[in-house]
Parts: structure tokens; C-alpha cells; sequence
């Protein structure tokens, strides 16, 4: 069997079943933000609570999408034409590689204005409070929605694509 192939099929299955179903999971759990911050802090730490909760994420979520971050970036450099495809598949082929190389930058945005800041300043546990600070921000309040915005919308597209491939 050839190794691209595997790897390609890796690739995909890493993309639909640890990352994939995670963002489904993620998007659920800011529902909660329409119940208020007491609510909404005590569903996003229930999570963190577990002793196991970091160990889940680092071997469930963070490392099968290091592999498909890594292996997508790689993919969007060897792309070639596809004399199959029509006009429109072209296009979602483009921009599927396009919002990929988005969404891994708005990830990485992401862990560190929600998990990695937070925890350095010491005010980890109160994520409602520290998403409506950053989203009111005079300053930097819409450049954040805006972010936020294209990166949970990027986020769906890329998933709702690949998985439609």
C-alpha cells in the first residue's frame, strides 16, 4: 500500500474524529454562554476539573491535530490541478487548504488568548469574564469579534467540507 495514501487517509480521519468531533463539542459548550458567566464558568471547568482532563486533551485533541496541522500545511505545497474536477470543486478544493492554513492560525490565536494568557495572568477559571473583556475592548474589541468570527466560521467550513469530501 502506499505510504502517501495512508498518510492521506490518516490525515482525514484525524481531521473528522478527534478534531472534528471536539469543534462540535466546543461549539456546544459555548451555548452556555447565553446562561451567564456563573453558568458558563462552571460548564467550561467542569471539564477542567478532572485530573485526567489535560492528559485527554493532549493525547485526544492537541496531538491528532498537530498531525493534521502539520500534514495539511505540507498538502497545501504539493497541490496540483485536478483535470477531474469542475469549476466549482476547484474552488472548495482551494478553499479548503485556504481555510485550513486560516484555522490553524486562529487556533493558535485562540489557545493563547483563552488558555495559555489567562493562565499566565493568573485569572484562569473565569473565561466568561475574560471573553466579554476582550470582545468589549474599545480598542481591540472589534478586531477580536472580527477574528473570532472568520476563525469559528473558517472552523465549521473546513470541518463541514472535508467531511463532505
Amino acid at each position: 500500500m502506499d505510504s502517501h495514501f495512508l498518510l492521506r487517509r490518516i490525515h482525514s480521519l484525524t481531521g473528522v474524529v478527534p478534531v472534528g468531533l471536539f469543534l462540535v463539542y466546543h461549539l456546544y459548550l459555548q451555548l452556555y454562554l447565553h446562561s451567564g458567566a456563573e453558568i458558563y464558568n462552571n460548564e467550561v471547568n467542569s471539564f477542567y476539573d478532572s485530573p485526567l482532563a489535560t492528559w485527554a486533551l493532549v493525547i485526544v485533541v492537541y496531538i491528532p491535530l498537530l498531525f493534521h496541522s502539520l500534514l495539511g500545511v505540507l498538502l497545501v505545497f504539493e497541490n496540483k490541478v485536478q483535470p477531474s474536477y469542475t469549476y466549482f470543486s476547484h474552488l472548495l478544493y482551494w478553499l479548503q487548504r485556504i481555510s485550513g492554513i486560516g484555522v490553524l492560525l486562529f487556533i493558535i490565536a485562540h489557545v493563547w488568548n483563552a488558555k495559555l494568557g489567562p493562565w499566565i495572568a493568573g485569572t484562569w477559571g473565569t473565561h466568561f469574564e475574560h471573553l466579554s473583556s476582550g470582545f468589549s475592548d474599545p480598542e481591540t474589541g472589534m478586531l477580536t469579534k472580527t477574528v473570532y468570527l472568520l476563525g469559528v466560521l473558517g472552523a465549521v467550513f473546513h470541518f463541514a467540507n472535508g467531511v463532505g469530501r
